[in-house]
């Protein structure tokens, strides 16, 4: 049985190499559908990699509370109406504020409020800056510190000071490090405090970008905004309190503020994980689908240029049957011939898949993981491509008559 896989694996090598442009064509339809399927899978792991180091870098314990009820089964979440980010309508107030400040098992409790607005410098206008207002605890409850300068701290609350991000340095004012450089605000002239450390966000990530942000105190920008509506409140439990244990006492207090109404989120890190994970498995999911169709047209292809290949080839197919051939032996010839091209085209495919991943790591900030399980997946269906596809040509030749296929011109 080896001797006869080996004998039909030659001659698909040899029918092969004597059609090469053809068959070279082939595999090619089938290295274009690989590429994509692959990427797809290593870019949808590699963000998922990239967001969990990020809510491994804010802190395992930081709570979230934000717009938009969800709800759970079975202690999983099942529905989310707010993603994430954050729109220039706020929803909760110093109210709400006030009653999570007052829970006995949280710490540390901040308030972000976005400010609609243009900031101007000198000849320079930059539209719907993301203008941030909040309290000198932010940094903390980030885990991010002022790499030059300092914060603002509680009796800044009133002056017009800012700490920026890195890119939002760069974008205003065209340098990096600006501290003592003033822009206008709502006609207002704000005086840079801090630059923050670079964050890490992931590509496809639903959290805000805290590089391109503008961050002055929540006194201020209420005053600006001329309402105290909060986009999102960050809290961090006392030591040793769990995090879904500070969330069930938040979740009372601020239900209790606001008149029994759950219109609201309080989120653990885990939760904001699994949100995330969720939603871009899903889009992985999708997108894979697509590419996917691709495996299926480079299938076709290898069906229709096997067709071609055994009606070229009836004269060989009779010659070997009148010799005492098989129809199995027919079978596994062309059965191997197409499994060759479509394995041939799925490796190079891979090889080609893992060298772009390469340069998409270095040269931009996607960070694709293609992982083992995944490669093994796409080799295997490659393979089956081609033995699925395969089979009708295969068929045709194996049940072919001998002598109308020595008839055959």
């Amino acid at each position: 049985m080896s001797s006869l896989i080996r004998g039909n694996f030659r001659m698909a090598i040899a029918s092969i190499k004597s059609t090469k442009w053809r068959s070279g064509f082939t595999m090619l339809g089938v290295v274009v559908a690989v590429v994509p399927v692959l990427l797809i899978l290593g870019i949808g792991e590699g963000v998922k990699r990239q967001i969990s180091d990020q809510v491994t870098n804010l802190g395992s314990d930081m709570l979230t509370i934000r717009p938009g009820a969800f709800t759970r089964d079975k202690n999983v979440l099942t529905q989310f109406n707010t993603l994430s980010g954050y729109s220039s309508r706020g929803v909760f107030t110093s109210k709400d504020l006030a009653a999570v400040r007052e829970v006995r098992l949280v710490n540390q409790v901040t308030p972000v409020s976005v400010v609609p607005g243009t900031i101007e410098v000198n000849d320079t206008t930059v539209n719907q800056p993301f203008v941030v207002g909040t309290t000198e605890e932010f940094p903390a409850l980030i885990n991010r510190s002022v790499q030059h300068g300092e914060f603002f701290s509680e009796r800044d609350y009133s002056r017009r000071v800012a700490v920026i991000g890195r890119e939002a340095a760069e974008e205003i004012f065209g340098e990096s490090i600006p501290l003592g450089r003033g822009f206008d605000f709502h006609g207002q002239t704000f005086i840079v405090r801090g630059i923050l450390e670079r964050f890490t966000t992931p590509p496809l990530s639903f959290s805000a970008d805290f590089n391109t942000a503008v961050i002055i105190p929540h006194a201020v920008a209420t005053e600006l905004s001329g309402n105290s509506s909060i986009n999102e409140i960050l809290v961090r439990p006392v030591e040793g309190v769990s995090a879904d244990k500070a969330a069930q006492a938040v979740t009372s207090a601020l239900s209790a503020s606001r008149g029994g109404s759950t219109d609201f989120s309080v989120l653990t890190q885990a939760e904001n994980l699994r949100i995330a994970n969720r939603i871009l498995t899903l889009l992985t999911a999708l997108v894979t689908a697509v590419a996917g169709i691709a495996l299926l047209v480079s299938g076709i292809g290898i069906m229709n240029i096997m067709l071609v290949s055994v009606t070229e080839r009836m004269h060989e197919i009779g010659v070997r049957k009148a010799i005492g051939a098989t129809k199995r032996q027919i079978l596994g010839q062309f059965m191997a011939e197409s499994a060759l091209l479509s394995t041939v085209g799925g490796l190079v495919g891979i090889l080609l898949a893992f060298v772009i991943q390469y340069f998409t790591r270095l040269l931009t900030a996607v960070e694709p993981v293609i992982t083992w399980q995944a490669t093994v997946l796409v080799a295997g269906i490659s393979l089956a491509v081609g033995i699925v596809f395969g089979t009708i040509p295969a068929l045709k030749a194996a049940r072919k008559d001998p002598i109308d296929a020595l008839r055959h011109e």
